[in-house]
């Protein structure tokens, strides 16, 4: 592997840009390389420690991401800031960053479900932009149906479906994950998760996004 040898992200097969070495590596080095390198600063938060191994000298930072994600440390890093949360809204922001950098999806939001004021209102967001409706009915967008079914509702194409609220023009497929009183029964919030690529959430992406709904659920236990 000389100078101009490129790395390939192992999780996608594609080169990322920028990521040549200035030298030849070792075969250790090679095979450390191997297994994927991601740096994430969202929202002012470094979840890097998700992700291994360390940068190599020679390397410039790989443009890239590592799309599976390891679902129990996901989950772990998930529980620990429930465990030491001091403010709602800055762990629910962090909670948010962190799902969305372990899939690299392009945005997520958590919600509150206000039932007695029938609205719905986010919490907060990590992405590239707010949302277009940080507030709106209960009974609107596909948060209503997740909200009156009691279950996850995954579009693969928005533009076909008369239940989607705009949130961002480039949106082609949205999934809605419910959280869930103690019981079970009643829900009080929402992750929203949307990408631009069309049926981009799999049968264990929507697992996944089951499991962290319910480690998360204690930041919507105080709030109603």
């Amino acid at each position: 592997m000389g100078s101009s040898s490129i790395f390939r992200c192992c999780s996608t097969g594609h080169e990322p840009t920028n990521v040549r070495n200035s030298g030849s590596l070792s075969r250790a080095q090679i095979r450390g390389m191997s297994a994927g390198v991601a740096f994430l600063n969202v929202m002012q938060k470094d979840y890097s420690a998700l992700f291994s191994p360390p940068p190599i000298d020679g390397w410039a930072t790989p443009v890239c991401y590592l799309v599976h994600v390891s679902r129990d440390r996901l989950l772990s890093q998930l529980e620990n800031i429930v465990v030491t949360s001091r403010d709602r809204h800055a762990s629910v922001t962090e909670a948010a960053a962190l799902i969305r950098s372990s899939g690299n999806y392009r945005w997520v939001g958590l919600y509150d479900v206000d039932h007695a004021a029938g609205l719905v209102r986010n919490v907060s967001w990590s992405g590239p932009g707010a949302p277009a409706h940080p507030t709106f009915p209960l009974t609107q967008g596909l948060t209503s149906a997740a909200i009156a079914q009691r279950q996850i509702v995954n579009v693969g194409d928005v533009s076909t479906d008369p239940r989607y609220l705009t949130a961002f023009g480039t949106t082609r497929s949205e999934i809605i994950v419910p959280v869930f009183d103690r019981t079970a029964e009643r829900v009080l919030g929402t992750i929203d998760v949307e990408s631009e690529k069309p049926h981009a959430f799999t049968l264990d992406i929507e697992d996944l996004l089951a499991a962290c709904s319910k480690v998360i659920q204690p930041l919507w236990d105080d709030t109603h």
